[in-house]
């Protein structure tokens, strides 16, 4: 997909931490100014290792999803060359999944490393999942109990 001509990715002035090569403890930030620390996303963007034009657009849409959410992201970092993209946010109840949906929705590749808790729908299905499979675990243990385990009608 081509950019348009007049497309031009903003670019801040980096500070001195900034530059290429500086360790990411250096620069990120652990705690906000209420002292509380930060909830911090680790994303896998296959976008970012691809062609120049195919970084661009990435890293516009990662930050077009980004901004919608004002100073609640607090900080976030590229590493063009893994692919990867360190975001850290304020430590409120349920930003972080709000963020990842964010970014999915532009960029529907990405991948969160590290924890991140499903959404609730994918949590009620998952304990759905656990209990059909101790009810058929619990079922075929009464029925080796009972002796009917392998015994099918002839």
């Amino acid at each position: 997909m081509p950019l348009p001509a007049s497309f031009r990715p903003r670019l801040p002035d980096a500070p001195e931490a900034m530059l290429p090569g500086s360790p990411l403890w250096r620069h990120a930030p652990t705690r906000n100014a209420a002292g509380k620390p930060l909830c911090d996303l680790l994303l896998m963007i296959p976008a970012l290792r691809g062609s120049e034009a195919g970084r661009v657009l990435a890293r516009a849409q990662l930050e077009s999803a980004l901004s919608g959410f004002g100073g609640r992201v607090v900080f976030a970092d590229l590493n063009l060359r893994l692919g990867l993209a360190w975001v850290s946010v304020s430590p409120e109840p349920g930003l972080t999944g709000e963020v990842v949906e964010a970014v999915r929705r532009r960029l529907p590749d990405v991948r969160v490393v590290g924890d991140y808790l499903p959404r609730p729908r994918e949590r009620r299905l998952a304990w759905l999942g656990r209990l059909a499979a101790r009810l058929r675990l619990g079922a075929s243990a009464c029925a080796g109990r009972l002796g009917l385990s392998d015994q099918r009608p002839g």
